[in-house]
């Protein structure tokens, strides 16, 4: 059925909210809206009716289109603008998207939906304040946060939920933001001390303790105990010290050894945050590691 200028169409738009309801971190986000928009054309008296959902994440692929059709008799076709025959669609990209109807009859009418999606994607861009010497634990960052959809939950690998923090010690940290639509970013920051302090450091802790051989310690960064790995040939004892960056010991104990390698838990919690050189000497021999307490 062609359709003549005089064709009166009555369009009847609804705006509901539907159930949708996003968790993040245990907290609760505002529910998204979905559109209802009910096309009539009086003339065939067709009515197509469409449950718009639109785009997340600026870029993805997540709106869809959800139509009714009612009027109709027999069989009926569809077709889109973009060329798929489905009744509902999935999968689709910001745009506007008209769809034919068309029954046994040959009567057909049209009706458009419009997907959207935020305006920007969700950025994240930190900016940062290094620490000023390797044994100093007053870096910063403070996250600028822009684009998505506003409300925005940040959270650390640490457990920090705020967009600025102090009191840093040089290492890495990892930060997710999350917008009202589910929509993450996901940032890595690396704090470093200027590597001329880290050069002397070094060279007065070496010059303090010793000569030096390289040992492991795990986890490092620490913020509690910590697993010395340490080997020997024979059964004996072995002497750990703990160090400051100005090379003052802090603390020392004696632990017995076995032949092979050996575990050895030190607790490095009681310690302000900064980095800490312990020392292990086995069978006369010194081992030494850099251990960044958090």
């Amino acid at each position: 059925m062609n359709r003549s200028l005089s064709l009166t169409i009555a369009v009847l738009i609804t705006v509901c909210l539907l159930p949708f309801q996003l968790s993040a971190q245990q907290k609760k986000l505002p529910q998204r809206p979905g559109k209802i928009i009910t096309i009539r054309d009086l003339k065939c008296n067709i009515e197509i009716t469409g449950i718009v959902t639109d785009v997340s994440c600026y870029g993805d692929y997540t709106g869809a289109i959800d139509i009714t059709v009612k009027g109709t008799k027999g069989m009926v076709s569809y077709l889109w603008n973009d060329g798929s025959t489905s009744e509902d669609r999935t999968g689709l990209a910001a745009g506007t998207y008209t769809v034919t109807v068309k029954d046994e009859t040959k009567r057909k009418t049209s009706a458009s939906f419009t997907v959207t999606q935020p305006d920007e994607p969700l950025t994240v861009e930190p900016r940062i304040r290094q620490p000023s010497s390797p044994g100093s634990c007053d870096g910063g960052v403070a996250l600028s946060i822009s684009g998505g959809n506003p409300l925005y939950i940040t959270t650390w690998d640490d457990g920090y939920t705020g967009s600025c923090r102090t009191d840093l010690c040089p290492g890495t940290y990892r930060v997710c933001v999350t917008d009202s639509n589910g929509c993450t970013v996901n940032t890595k920051i690396t704090l470093k001390a200027p590597s001329n302090v880290i050069g002397a450091a070094t060279d007065l802790s070496s010059l303090m303790l010793g000569e030096t051989r390289s040992a492991v310690a795990s986890p490092n960064p620490a913020r509690g105990a910590v697993q010395l790995s340490m080997s020997a040939k024979t059964n004996g004892t072995a002497v750990i010290n703990i160090y400051d960056m100005g090379g003052k010991r802090l603390s020392t104990e004696k632990s017995g050894v076995t032949q092979g390698t050996n575990i050895k838990s030190i607790d490095l919690g009681k310690y302000a945050k900064g980095i800490y050189h312990v020392e292990m000497i086995v069978e006369g021999q010194k081992k030494m590691v850099k251990v960044l307490v958090q």
